[in-house]
């Protein structure tokens, strides 16, 4: 079964958003931690 598409990509967005969580233990609100998420994801996102 062979196809063009990939999930690394999507492995990739993932395991930052994992890194970040782990980071995150101090926030003290979850909107804080979403727009983290949003900042270093979503500027990686569109660069691409």
């Amino acid at each position: 079964f062979e196809t063009k598409f990939s999930n690394g990509r999507t492995e990739g967005i993932n395991n930052r958003i994992k890194t970040i969580k782990r980071v995150a233990c101090g926030y003290r609100y979850f909107t804080a931690f979403k727009t983290r998420i949003y900042l270093i994801i979503g500027h990686q996102i569109q660069t691409n």
